[in-house]
């Protein structure tokens, strides 16, 4: 598999490991991963930044990547944050690879079924009618949709539409949720609803949108620190 590029920083105690969200890159959570004391890695996911991505991946292959980066590069196990598609491999992680992980922080994260409204299920509907008619039909998908292409659009086509409801159940390890109270992208339900599947989830809700990490990163970053302590003292 394909090595991940990655950017480390010194610190003391648990490691964490910052996953950005679709179209982002290794400094994209450096809001959060500048301010805290724990020794940090923020990585280029596959097919982002300076990590290439071969073939298209399911988030489960890249769960499995990130698991074999942190045994090789970090060699213990560590905390890992994710914002939006990093909180999706974040969750498939910690169901995964159980063992890597002492703790979780989700972000304005995906991860379980949306409930569609009807503008949805139109845009399916003209999606489809476009297709028959053999029209080009890019026009119909989200902005993340139309800026990319070939491997990387395959892999967010799957991972739109993979849930991980099964997944977030098997988590063992304490997950803090954060969403922005303006989020559309990823709206509060989906983090109420992704809380309650955990065995041990706490919620934490802030002023913002999808990005809200931007504009609470000393408040965030604080609360990671505490919630890193709190680990070290289970």
């Amino acid at each position: 598999m394909t090595e991940i590029n990655y950017i480390h920083r010194g610190g003391t105690g648990t490691p964490i490991v910052f996953l950005h969200g679709w179209g982002g890159d290794r400094h994209s959570l450096d809001a959060l991963a500048l301010r805290v004391r724990e020794p940090s890695y923020s990585l280029d996911l596959y097919g982002f930044g300076n990590t290439p991505l071969d073939a298209p991946m399911t988030i489960d292959e890249y769960a499995d990547g990130v698991a074999a980066w942190i045994d090789g590069v970090v060699g213990r196990s560590v905390i890992v944050v994710g914002h939006s598609f990093g909180g999706r491999v974040a969750i498939s992680l910690a169901a995964r690879h159980g063992a890597l992980v002492d703790g979780v922080v989700l972000i304005c994260s995906a991860g379980v079924k949306p409930r569609r409204g009807v503008r949805y299920f139109l845009r399916k509907a003209r999606h489809k009618l476009l297709r028959l008619v053999g029209r080009d039909t890019a026009s119909c998908g989200s902005p993340d949709y139309r800026n990319s292409s070939g491997a990387l659009r395959k892999t967010m086509v799957a991972a739109v539409n993979f849930f991980q409801e099964g997944q977030i159940e098997q988590i063992l390890a304490p997950v803090l949720v954060v969403y922005g109270k303006l989020d559309r992208e990823t709206p509060p339900c989906i983090a109420r609803r992704i809380c309650r599947r955990l065995r041990d989830g706490a919620l934490v809700a802030v002023d913002g949108g999808h990005f809200c990490y931007l504009r609470n990163a000393a408040l965030l970053a604080a609360a990671l620190d505490a919630f890193a302590r709190g680990i070290k003292c289970r």
